[in-house]
């Protein structure tokens, strides 16, 4: 886990900060916006930093010109970083996106709830998200590995078993989408997963 380094870069940045608006160097403007980067490379949490930044430099006592320079390269270096990224993830599951895992973590938290409501829901679904419903519905109705997740031992995933499980409705709701055929409760592990799809049908 990298929640140390994370806080130790983080704790850099704030000092870095202070001394922008009480004793500020010219090297600060640069050194603050590679502590930005850096920390956003480690934790997304980062992403609010710059606006933190901007509060620092509209207090700081030096020009404009300054404040203006580190304002925009702290947003360029992340700029840069982003676009990056979702260049990297389009590559890997098709679609340009910056925080894609972040919809797939969702949609398996979500059937973590559900479990407990899928013999009884009689709820009405869209027809843009029946198809994945009726994989979902289909799963958890049909025999099924039971996941406690008050039961470490039952869940070595850390609650992470519907992302990464063959067996998982995500899985094989994104192996019907990629027209890979076979019955709803034996199909193949998909070469890639859509991301994009499951956090829009969950979300």
């Amino acid at each position: 886990m990298s929640d140390a380094l994370f806080t130790a870069i983080t704790i850099l940045w704030i000092a870095q900060l202070l001394y922008i608006i009480v004793s500020p160097r010219p090297y600060m403007i640069y050194t603050q916006a590679i502590l930005v980067l850096v920390s956003l490379t480690l934790r997304y949490t980062a992403l609010y930093y710059p606006a933190i930044t901007i509060l620092a430099f509209a207090l700081s006592p030096i020009n404009f010109r300054q404040k203006t320079l580190g304002v925009i390269l702290t947003f360029l270096l992340l700029g840069i970083f982003i676009e990056f990224t979702r260049i990297k993830m389009e590559s890997v599951s098709g679609v340009r996106s910056f925080s894609s895992s972040n919809g797939w973590k969702k949609a398996n938290n979500a059937l973590y709830m559900y479990a407990n409501l899928a013999d009884t829901d009689t709820s009405e679904v869209p027809d843009q998200f029946k198809l994945i419903h009726n994989i979902v519905t289909s799963y958890f109705k049909g025999p099924h590995e039971k996941v406690d997740l008050f039961n470490y031992q039952s869940e070595p995933s850390y609650g992470c078993f519907y992302m990464f499980s063959s067996e998982s409705p995500l899985i094989r709701y994104d192996s019907v989408r990629i027209n890979v055929p076979g019955d709803l409760h034996n199909l193949p592990t998909s070469p890639r997963c859509n991301f994009y799809l499951i956090h829009t049908v969950i979300i």
